[in-house]
């Protein structure tokens, strides 16, 4: 599957710095400084209306997760996780991307909050898919 521009909406070339339709960065090319970055995608058979009230009770079903802020303008929710003996906590992000009238493309992002973390890399994975069961559990 490809990544999707999170500016646009146009689908990304697999190792695209910038989008090529309107020059913005890519969530790759934004946290590539971190080690324990981990990003992950899903398409999800909801409108994005439907698919952002699912995520939101994923994230308050995982214990863990704390909704920070919602973007509704640039479709972001942006997720803090606590501190655990592996890191000093991470961002997890959800971009929500609509393919059509009832298709979301749901883009994770999940990157220690230093970045140095070596041993973090697991722990991001398994957020990701802590809220992609939680999410898989609402449709």
């Amino acid at each position: 599957m490809g990544k999707f521009c999170t500016n646009c909406g146009t689908q990304l070339k697999d190792n695209a710095d910038v989008c090529l339709n309107c020059g913005a960065q890519t969530h790759a090319n934004e946290f590539s400084g971190s080690w324990s970055n981990q990003v992950r995608e899903l398409v999800i058979t909801h409108n994005m209306e439907e698919t952002t009230e699912i995520v939101l009770k994923a994230i308050h079903d995982v214990k863990p997760f704390k909704v920070k802020r919602v973007d509704s303008e640039e479709h972001m929710i942006y997720v803090n996780v606590r501190m655990s003996m592996f890191s000093y906590g991470e961002i997890l992000t959800v971009h929500l991307n609509r393919m059509d009238d009832n298709k979301t493309v749901l883009s994770f992002n999940s990157r220690s909050k230093l970045g140095t973390e070596i041993a973090a890399n697991s722990k991001n994975k398994k957020n990701i898919e802590m809220l992609i069961n939680a999410i898989n559990q609402y449709i």
